[in-house]
């Protein structure tokens, strides 16, 4: 079974994306497009199939710890994460600078995880072991590293 496959890329000079399921003619005419336009060396991004979440986009999302008994959410963190394609799947990274300067990931979930949920798109984790539960908020696109290069945000 295989998946819709859509790509976009970057347009410097216009600073847009160009996205090839608004060309007609398929992704030979989407290249097509991208050499007509004189964009030669580009990065084309894949869609993960979920909404608008394409890689190397900045997704934001809140992590809610949720009591089991009351469903109140008893806190509540929010994380900007990278959208990366790890191990065959997608995934959504939270990077921390450490006290050496190195990069680290702190949190990574899967966007394979994520559904239409009775009370929003979203996912849980049950913990056996805690007496709450944790939620993850639907991801919302912020930004991307070509229109905002890490750094800059």
């Amino acid at each position: 079974m295989s998946r819709e496959r859509k790509y976009r890329a970057w347009d410097e000079a216009a600073e847009v994306f160009i996205l090839s399921d608004q060309i007609a003619g398929g992704m030979w005419r989407f290249w097509k497009t991208l050499e007509d336009r004189g964009i030669r060396h580009f990065e084309a991004d894949d869609w993960t199939g979920l909404k608008n979440i394409y890689e190397s986009d900045t997704v934001q999302l809140q992590e809610q710890w949720i009591d089991k008994k009351t469903e109140e959410v008893v806190e509540e963190t929010t994380y900007d994460l990278e959208v990366c394609f790890v191990n065959y799947r997608w995934e959504l990274i939270h990077f921390r600078i450490n006290e050496n300067g190195i990069r680290m990931p702190t949190l990574i979930l899967s966007l394979h995880d994520f559904h239409d949920y009775s009370f929003g798109f979203c996912f849980e984790k049950y913990n056996r072991d805690f007496h709450c539960k944790t939620r993850y908020t639907a991801p919302e696109v912020i930004g991307n590293i070509h229109a905002t290069p890490r750094g800059e945000e």
